[in-house]
């Protein structure tokens, strides 16, 4: 497009205030200065819009997009991504902070690599910006290359993603249109999980071993159990779509690596619910796939904690 932006940054919002400011000033912030901020206001009932609204008008390079209702996070980059004009795109989530050189040094990476994808790490932080962790903490050597197919495919399948979305960018003159959408099926998670997977069997992808964003998580933050059981839900319909994708070319292999995906969410449930409903679940992930480590971990774990109930008693 004539005049449009090297890069797109892409911010969907949802009551985002107070951390919005922050999110939006860490783009502005940025070394890399040829870029457009769309922010997608997804039926906010702060006073996200009318923030978003004020600031459009006084920075041109901020652009406001907004949805009436509230229609889900995936529904949101997908209105993002429609509206934007810039080769790149590059996401934000609404209460984090990236790093001044976050887009200068992810372009230098996409493009020396010509890879269609490419992620960090990030520090999560807690409410006193104090870092607490570093994720994800499995990326070989300084830059990490995968080529396109089923080893990324599975290992992110089996262990729930292995990039984040909060530090993603996104070469679209690499990915056909159709595939650059999220599946709006997806309201609360999964989304991301979702798109990367199909992604990364089809085009080459680049991690680089640096945090280049800041995520805001709050210590022994955990969320409420209906919304955890809908956490939960889409984790489960997601491996459901991708079992059956996987399986239109069924191998032992690729059954196996499956079986141990669902045996890993099983085994997610099952930590987070514990009681009968916990060893009902773990049992589901013993049977799923008998030899995961993970789960005679915590079976261990489990006797342990029995033994331990007795000798006190």
């Amino acid at each position: 497009m004539d005049n449009a932006p090297l890069v797109a940054v892409i911010l969907p919002v949802y009551n985002g205030m107070p951390f919005l400011r922050e999110a939006i000033q860490s783009i502005i912030d940025q070394t890399f200065q040829d870029w457009e901020l769309v922010v997608v206001d997804d039926g906010s009932t702060d006073n996200s819009a009318e923030y978003i609204q004020r600031l459009s008008e006084q920075d041109k390079r901020v652009r406001f997009l907004s949805h009436k209702i509230n229609r889900g996070v995936a529904a949101a980059y997908n209105t993002g991504i429609a509206g934007a004009r810039g080769r790149f795109l590059a996401f934000q989530e609404a209460d984090d902070m990236s790093l001044p050189h976050r887009l200068e040094r992810q372009l230098q990476v996409i493009q020396q690599y010509t890879s269609a994808l490419v992620s960090s790490k990030v520090a999560w932080i807690d409410e006193n910006r104090q870092i607490y962790r570093y994720w994800p903490t499995d990326i070989r050597g300084e830059i990490e290359f995968s080529p396109p197919g089923d080893e990324l495919y599975f290992g992110m399948l089996i262990h729930q993603l292995r990039m984040s979305n909060a530090t993603m960018m996104l070469d679209r003159q690499l990915i056909s249109t159709h595939e650059l959408i999220f599946d709006e099926k997806f309201k609360r998670s999964s989304q991301d999980w979702d798109l990367y997977l199909r992604l990364v069997q089809k085009y080459p992808s680049v991690r680089i071993n640096e945090t280049l964003v800041h995520v805001r998580r709050h210590v022994g933050h955990s969320s409420s159990t209906s919304n955890t059981a809908r956490v939960f839900q889409d984790n489960r319909r997601l491996l459901l779509k991708h079992t059956k994708s996987s399986l239109t070319r069924p191998t032992a292999s690729r059954l196996i690596k499956v079986l141990h995906a669902w045996s890993n969410e099983f085994l997610l449930e099952a930590r987070y619910y514990r009681g009968l409903k916990g060893v009902g679940l773990g049992a589901l992930a013993l049977t799923c796939f008998p030899p995961n480590p993970k789960a005679w971990h915590s079976v261990g774990n489990a006797v342990r904690l029995v033994r331990s109930k007795r000798f006190l008693s």
